[in-house]
């Protein structure tokens, strides 16, 4: 019998992938051809928009300096060392996180199609399937604006309504995305979508096994970034729309919920994920170095 690493043991990968090609399962979670899925593609679009309104939101500080360090915290006690969220990173790192997200929500649509071949054991919400159901109205009416004729849209009418859309659509993302994270995991893991999301991405394809935690770790921290800039999105949202007085008021709700560690949430199982990533990964002996 064969042994199975450590890293393996923990993440529980093989339980979930296991019957399935990695070549198939792959390809549910790729960033989407806009000529087969042009539907896939308006939504990765809105998700762009979505993550930039979150990065707009920090730098203008629509949440204070210090909801910003709340929210950079995993613990649930404050401390006077807390920094606020660091979100001055290059273009091509941004662009790498921004298109973890895009494969999240790309792979949920795609493994939810009655039609889909490739069963996975993970299960939406009934919550997560209504804001699923909206993103996929919104996106096809997104979709028909933008395969229309320029000239179709240019009065004032038309435009207005193309931008009513769009904002329909990132409202629906950002909603679809918050309820993935806000998951309680009573059972089986792999019942969360973000879980099991989590174990496509980690397959290599070239190969043809799973990444290590050296590997690995990068990928979770985009994760992590991007949630916290949903959330704070999110948060600005409501106070917006006038669900809330100030963002902080929903910030500090989200956060006991499913931020912090103790958790019983799909952000607190990738925040264990890095913690021990990151654990062999400074342990390891780099090629050409002794330790």
């Amino acid at each position: 019998m064969s042994e199975v690493s450590p890293w393996l043991e923990i993440t529980r990968w093989p339980k979930y992938l296991g019957g399935h090609s990695f070549v198939e399962t792959a390809l549910l979670a790729v960033i989407p051809d806009p000529v087969q899925e042009p539907l896939l593609v308006e939504f990765t679009k809105s998700v762009e928009r979505v993550i930039e309104a979150g990065y707009r939101s920090i730098r203008e500080d629509k949440v204070n300096i210090f909801d910003q360090a709340r929210i950079n915290s995993f613990i649930q006690r404050r401390r006077a060392c807390d920094r606020p969220l660091m979100v001055q990173l290059q273009k091509s790192t941004w662009r790498q996180y921004t298109s973890l997200w895009q494969r999240l929500i790309c792979f949920v649509y795609r493994t939810a199609q009655p039609g889909q071949p490739i069963q996975l054991s993970h299960r939406l919400t009934n919550a997560q399937m209504a804001y699923l159901d909206r993103i996929v109205q919104y996106g096809e009416d997104a979709l028909r604006f933008s395969t229309n004729d320029p000239d179709d849209i240019t009065g004032s009418d038309s435009q207005e309504q193309f931008k009513t859309i769009r904002s329909g659509l990132d409202r629906a993302i950002l909603l679809f995305s918050i309820s993935l994270l806000d998951y309680t995991l009573k059972g089986d893991l792999f019942e969360s979508v973000l879980v099991g999301f989590l174990a496509v991405l980690s397959i290599d394809v070239t190969k043809q096994t799973l990444q290590g935690p050296c590997d690995y770790t990068s990928k979770l921290s985009g994760l992590i970034k991007i949630g916290q800039m949903l959330v704070v999105q999110r948060s600005v949202l409501a106070a917006d729309e006038g669900e809330v007085e100030h963002p902080a008021d929903l910030l500090d709700e989200i956060r006991e919920r499913f931020i912090i560690y103790r958790s019983r949430s799909p952000f607190n199982w990738v925040l264990r994920l890095r913690a021990y990533g990151k654990k062999v990964r400074n342990s390891t002996t780099s090629l050409g170095y002794i330790q």
